[in-house]
């Protein structure tokens, strides 16, 4: 026989197809008119995960691609990673083999011969290409000498197979991904219609519905948790801009050190640390739209530069002298009064005049009670979901009257929050929600007392310094959550940490 015809012949059929359990199939037909084979296999090695994992097999009738994992031993993993353990290996019987019995004789039953070749690349065992025949003794020496003349074409098409699954892995991964991360921005969506734009979120959708297609700047006011990242995005996705970025910033979660690189980037070398040149958000949304929540905790610094930028859709990057456009929409949010904070001096007036161009409000939870049951729906279904649970859980109704009648002081994430814990706690596969209470609504802010007459007056520190500190002592020294004193104090948890630090207050 014509070697170098035997290997072009096979060859040809090993790289006959994309798919390698149909090449297998193609590579079998042609094999079985010089080794006794019924049928081929091809497995990986996955040291890791202390595993074989068979991808492909073929025989006589059919091809079948196969994701099939068979667990090893530590000593089976050392014989197997040995660069002395030889390229062909005939084993006639596998009984006589553990390894090769333990792994084959997990995928095909019955006393079996198998040749065997390992496939290395690069110097790395990557697994192997078997040929099996049912009975005893029925692969040569000859046979072994054959099958090692596609060791290199075998080899390739296995690494290219692999990379492929690992390539569709990846895809899965990212396409699971995308879509936490449109239910995250969705959050309280259903089918793409955000969940009460027919009942108390109507007169906001209207207002939506106003601005979508225009390019001026918009502002979202409403209580912590009422959703207003959901509106900047229905906003962008309902704009000419929806085939842009939509970035988000949290001003309030950016430290004053850290605010000119996040909003307008960075040259290497600015300052130390910047290893690299670094694109700030501006840049990011170059498109699209830019969400800046949280607006009303920026320093006076930063709301200079950011007007500027604003009033000219122009900026320097940080250790740069380039000036650079960008082409963006501005949605603004806080849940704070920027007016008042204007009149205190510690807002721009210039910069609320340019951000409050169409200001929309968004109500509370506790002004819209219509729209929780199908909230609540929207919740257990996506939380069910990323929890792996088999079945949807079930509501009495007095625990729906339970949820319609508490205030929610937290809004729409602190009820996502709850049905969550409900779910984790669920017996019988039904929810309660019996820690909420009506005690639990809104706790009156403390008022500090009013100085006797003639005595000094407190400097303004001071009496945020004892303020906060009455607050704290009332929750137990708790900062976050329902009742923490961030939600006492209506403020975002991460500022009032930082005043907490400056004024020297531990919880």
């Amino acid at each position: 026989m014509d070697t170098n015809i035997f290997f072009r012949q096979a060859t040809l059929r090993i790289c006959g197809s994309l798919d390698i359990d149909k090449a297998l199939f193609q590579c079998l037909d042609f094999l079985k008119q010089h080794i006794p084979a019924d049928g081929i296999y091809i497995n990986i090695f996955q040291p890791k995960r202390k595993a074989i994992r068979f991808i492909a097999r073929a025989d006589e009738t059919e091809s079948t691609a196969m994701d099939t994992v068979v667990p090893i031993t530590d000593e089976m993993c050392a014989a197997l990673e040995s660069p002395h353990r030889p390229r062909i290996r005939i084993i006639n019987d596998i009984t006589e083999d553990p390894t090769t019995s333990r792994v084959a004789g997990s995928v095909f039953k019955g006393r079996i011969s198998i040749l065997l070749m390992r496939l290395n690349i690069n110097g790395k065992h990557l697994g192997v290409v078997g040929l099996y025949a049912h009975g005893l003794n029925r692969f040569s020496s000859e046979h072994g000498a054959l099958l090692k003349l596609l060791h290199k074409p075998f080899a390739l098409a296995t690494a290219f197979a692999l990379r492929q699954l690992n390539l569709r892995k990846t895809n899965t991964q990212l396409s699971q991904e995308n879509q936490y991360l449109r239910e995250q921005l969705s959050g309280g969506s259903r089918d793409g219609a955000i969940i009460g734009s027919r009942g108390g979120l109507q007169q906001v959708m209207m207002r939506v519905a106003q601005v979508a297609g225009l390019s001026n700047t918009v502002l979202l006011l409403g209580e912590t948790g009422v959703g207003k990242e959901v509106i900047a995005n229905a906003i962008h996705n309902s704009s000419p801009r929806a085939t842009g970025p939509f970035i988000k910033v949290n001003c309030g979660a950016i430290p004053d050190s850290l605010i000119d690189s996040e909003l307008f980037g960075h040259e290497k070398g600015a300052f130390t640390g910047a290893s690299s040149t670094k694109k700030g958000v501006f840049e990011q949304a170059d498109g699209g739209t830019l969400f800046l929540d949280e607006i009303g905790e920026l320093p006076l610094s930063a709301q200079v530069r950011l007007l500027r930028v604003l009033q000219s859709r122009r900026f320097v990057r940080v250790g740069g002298t380039e000036s650079r456009q960008v082409d963006i929409r501005i949605i603004s949010a806080t849940h704070r009064s920027l007016e008042d904070m204007v009149s205190e001096g510690s807002f721009r007036q210039d910069l609320w005049f340019r951000l409050n161009v169409f200001p929309v409000t968004i109500p509370p939870l506790r002004k819209r009670s219509q729209d929780i049951p199908e909230l609540v729906s929207w919740f257990i279904s996506r939380t069910s979901r990323r929890l792996g649970l088999a079945g949807l859980p079930n509501i009495p109704k007095a625990e729906m009257d339970r949820l319609i009648s508490y205030t929610w002081p937290g809004n729409v994430r602190e009820l996502e929050n709850c049905v969550e814990r409900a779910m984790i706690l669920a017996e019988h596969n039904e929810l309660k929600f019996d820690w909420l209470s009506p005690q639990l609504h809104h706790a009156p802010i403390p008022v500090p007392e009013k100085q006797p007459a003639g005595s000094n007056s407190l400097t303004m520190e001071e009496a945020m310094r004892q303020h906060i500190q009455s607050v704290l002592q009332k929750t137990g020294g708790k900062v976050h959550g329902p009742n923490g004193a961030a939600r006492i104090l209506d403020i975002n948890p991460s500022t009032l940490r930082s005043r907490m630090k400056k004024l020297g207050i531990t919880s």
